[in-house]
């Protein structure tokens, strides 16, 4: 008996620092959960939330503590319990597109979601992983404007030289003094229109990480 007792006594300080240790890596793991860009939600086996980062709050613009709570009761988003439904009858889905709307700007989300299963294979929950993809789509809405504008800035520099060409051709070159402002208009369109091309490669450059 007394023996037992003074090994619980000697026992008591290991078990404090293991207490410690634990505390510490669950510490360590939160803020490397917390640290992610991606936006993650982990539901428990009855669907409801079971963990939550801090980038997925600020996707949602979620205020407060969640868990405990539905997908619906926490976000009220019906296509967000579609992608859940969906996710447990087919084991995962990816690359999911979501569009938050927003007073600012709509939000777009790229969603993967997975089934967790259990060392029995059971599922015991569900994880969800946000990637923000908003401004990626407007980098690509703006390239498509600019490459827009650009085919029209082109085409007309195009099309004033090819019409003064053509003048000088039928006969305006035998005329020096209008032959010379033809020449200038040209000269200056076509300037233009290398000013245009080194913006193009300059973006080209830029997309290709060489500048």
């Amino acid at each position: 008996m007394f023996q037992r007792e003074a090994e619980a006594e000697v026992f008591k300080p290991l078990r404090r620092v293991v207490r410690k240790i634990r505390g510490r890596e669950q510490a360590q793991q939160l803020a490397l959960f917390n640290s992610m860009r991606e936006g993650v939600l982990l539901l428990d086996g009855e669907g409801r939330v079971r963990l939550v980062n801090q980038a997925f709050e600020r996707l949602f613009n979620l205020n407060g503590d969640i868990r405990g709570r539905t997908v619906m009761e926490a976000l009220r988003l019906h296509q967000v319990q579609e992608l859940v439904n969906r996710t447990l009858v087919n084991g995962q889905v990816e690359e999911f597109e979501l569009e938050l709307p927003s007073l600012e700007t709509n939000r777009s989300l790229q969603v993967n979601s997975a089934v967790v299963l259990g060392p029995d294979g059971r599922p015991q929950g569900l994880i969800l992983v946000c990637h923000d993809l908003t401004r990626l789509k407007q980098l690509e809405n703006t390239r498509r404007e600019f490459v827009a504008n650009v085919s029209h800035e082109l085409r007309t520099p195009l099309s004033m030289i090819k019409g003064y060409v053509e003048t000088l051709i039928d006969g305006a070159k035998d005329q020096p003094e209008v032959a010379t402002k033809f020449l200038q208009t040209i000269e200056k369109h076509a300037d233009r229109l290398t000013f245009l091309i080194e913006d193009l490669l300059t973006i080209s450059r830029l997309e290709s990480g060489q500048i």
